[in-house]
């Protein structure tokens, strides 16, 4: 039972991080930059749009990812370095969204400016980064596993 569970958290791994790898690139470079195109006097409905709609599609995966990074390591066998660092790359990503990324949105809320627009492009390169390279992994320990039945469970 529980080798069924880590590989239906494997999958499921690979498929929010897939999921909001392609999401967050498309944010990183069209998107954001995107922001310094909408009239000022327009703004402020413009970012209430944008993160009332990205939030119903972001937060319920992000939200999935976590409790699927998390339950492993509940597991008997589940704290292994591979989950383990998992993990800690999803808290990562909430830390950059919450400390630098939302304080960012909140300010243009209130003042749309280049600066602050600049400012979001390079924090959001972290998030871009960490979920590309979550993703990277997944794929490799998923192709990993299927050539190795015995799965996750063993990994150091």
């Amino acid at each position: 039972m529980f080798a069924l569970l880590f590989a239906l958290c494997s999958i499921l791994q690979l498929a929010f991080s897939a999921f909001l790898t392609g999401l967050i690139w498309v944010i990183q470079v069209l998107h954001y930059p995107g922001f310094s195109f909408v009239p000022p006097e327009q703004s402020l409905r413009f970012h209430g749009f944008h993160t009332n709609r990205i939030t119903w599609i972001v937060a319920p995966l992000m939200i999935a990812e976590l409790i699927t990074a998390g339950l492993p390591l509940l597991l008997p066998l589940g704290l292994t370095w591979i989950w383990v660092l998992n993990f800690t790359s999803v808290v990562g990503v909430w830390l950059v969204t919450g400390l630098a990324a939302v304080p960012l949105h909140n300010r243009l809320a209130q003042d749309w400016n280049l600066e602050t627009i600049k400012s979001l492009v390079r924090i959001n390169w972290l998030r871009t980064w960490i979920w590309s390279a979550r993703c990277l992994a997944w794929i490799l320990l998923c192709a990993l596993t299927l050539s190795n039945p015995v799965g996750l469970t063993n990994c150091p």
